[in-house]
């Protein structure tokens, strides 16, 4: 849910401030900032002690969320693009 959320605001950002990115560039900038809103949000995980790197299960949970969240980046991406903006 995370990533699909991500992924639309940042589309909207995008296509709303930077109308000059388009195509693959878009995708590619899109999945990117999800990526990086990812990871930043398991490093605020750990510094305000949420988890910590001794749980059981840590390293898989940290991979599937953001492996949940490139996916979400993917679904987002077409119904955005493909489905709401077609240029």
């Amino acid at each position: 849910m995370g990533g699909i959320v991500t992924a639309m605001m940042l589309a909207y950002f995008l296509f709303t401030f930077f109308p000059r990115i388009q195509g693959a560039n878009l995708n590619i900038t899109i999945f990117l900032g999800v990526l990086v809103v990812g990871i930043l949000w398991e490093v605020f995980e750990l510094r305000f002690y949420m988890t910590s790197l001794s749980n059981y299960g840590y390293f898989t949970e940290t991979i599937s969320d953001i492996i949940s969240n490139l996916t979400g980046s993917l679904i987002a991406q077409y119904y955005f693009i493909k489905k709401l903006y077609v240029r």
